[in-house]
């Protein structure tokens, strides 16, 4: 993996940081229940003006070093994947793939990359993530990609099912990932 400001490259994918140029096929991906259902923060139908108002959201967020959020590229867009700095909280992980992306390998391996960024460049000590209940193949992800399950949950609010959802809970220590790192170079 080879790492820029602006760029993170695996074998298959490259994450690359949000630009303005990104609402349209964030549009077109996210205008899916299958994906909507599973975000907290993201509408359904999703149209221009909640694509803008992300985009819009991201930048701001980005200028003040509180977001990184990356679009997932093999020869196109695949999806996205964030952390986004939570001060009482710690640094939270998000992804989504559009569906035609799903099962690939591809969200395990831009966030294996993601993990590695937040703990290598950013410095961070603690990540943590969340799932929906229905949605156990996001927990495997992220258990792949070294999350460690709290046994904790919590009702969130979900905006495309409009109600709270119960989200289980993980969390991604500095010194579980060095640990971890040790175990892949031996």
């Amino acid at each position: 993996m080879t790492q820029s400001e602006t760029e993170i490259r695996t074998d298959r994918l490259t994450l690359r940081l949000l630009t303005v140029e990104d609402m349209s096929w964030i549009r077109v991906l996210c205008n899916n229940y299958k994906i909507a259902k599973n975000m907290c923060t993201m509408p359904y139908p999703y149209d221009d003006d909640a694509a803008a108002s992300f985009i819009e959201k991201i930048r701001d967020m980005r200028e003040s070093d509180q977001d990184y959020a990356f679009s997932i590229q093999t020869d196109e867009p695949v999806g996205l994947i964030s952390v986004h700095n939570r001060k009482e909280k710690g640094w939270l992980v998000g992804y989504w793939l559009g569906e035609p992306y799903w099962g690939l390998g591809y969200a395990t391996e831009a966030a294996r990359a993601l993990v590695n960024f937040a703990f290598n460049i950013l410095g961070v000590e603690k990540l943590y993530a969340d799932y929906c209940f229905d949605n156990p193949a996001s927990g495997r992800v992220l258990v792949k990609s070294g999350f460690r399950e709290t046994g904790k949950s919590a009702l969130q609010p979900c905006m495309a099912r409009g109600m709270d959802i119960e989200c289980h809970m993980l969390e991604y220590q500095r010194n579980d990932w060095l640990a971890d790192q040790g175990k892949s170079e031996a």
